[in-house]
């Protein structure tokens, strides 16, 4: 039990890190590692989804124990953000598996999975565009501590918020973590695995293997 909690555990503690107020950003680049552990650890289904609810509780706890300074009743609001937030964890983790058992390398699929799920949470339910045509569209969700928001000081990386917002930041943030996890993954299994920085390559070239394991196409 402790291989499948603790790692979702750390991850939780270490992408706190990242933000306010200690602020270190390059930790960003693999705090979400431990917890990609989940994508392909042998355990229970249960057990795998309840280690990421988990680790999404320790970070939100930490990340927005701000809220219930303003007012003794803040802390219902904390508690929800707590309790409510890392559902989202939980959906990104269910999407990444089922990418990763298409063949989908993480340096891809974590990006993708991610973002995704920060997209949702930023405006779940009512601040979807499509609902704009229907008068139904009311500006709501919870924007904040996006894994892009990590890199606020690394002024060369942040450009490209020009061309995807901050979801562009968090995507390149997000596959070099996928890579990394990666990159663990198959050190584990062969001699010569291909680095992280090939990982990230593939993004845009062909030029390294990527062929999954038959065992590991269809698990659950």
């Amino acid at each position: 039990m402790p291989r499948v909690f603790l790692p979702a555990i750390l991850s939780g503690v270490l992408l706190w890190t990242a933000f306010f107020p200690l602020n270190l950003g390059p930790v960003g680049f693999f705090a979400l590692v431990p917890w990609l552990s989940l994508v392909r650890t042998d355990t229970s289904r249960r057990r795998r989804y309840a280690a990421a609810y988990l680790g999404g509780v320790v970070f939100f706890a930490l990340a927005t124990n701000w809220v219930r300074v303003a007012h003794p009743m803040m802390v219902m609001s904390w508690i929800g953000l707590s309790v409510v937030m890392p559902i989202t964890w939980v959906l990104a983790l269910d999407f990444i598996r089922r990418l990763d058992r298409l063949g989908v390398p993480l340096a891809l699929a974590v990006p993708v999975g991610w973002v995704a799920l920060e997209y949702a949470r930023m405006h779940f339910p009512t601040g979807f565009g499509f609902l704009r045509p229907l008068g139904l569209q009311h500006m709501i969700g919870f924007g904040w501590y996006f894994l892009g928001y990590t890199q606020h000081a690394f002024s060369p990386l942040i450009q490209i918020a020009d061309l995807g917002g901050v979801y562009a930041v968090s995507f390149v943030v997000a596959a070099v973590n996928g890579a990394i996890a990666e990159w663990v993954y198959r050190s584990r299994k062969e001699p010569n695995p291909p680095t992280p920085f090939c990982s990230l390559a593939l993004l845009a070239t062909a030029s390294c293997d990527w062929r999954i394991p038959n065992s590991r196409l269809g698990r659950v």
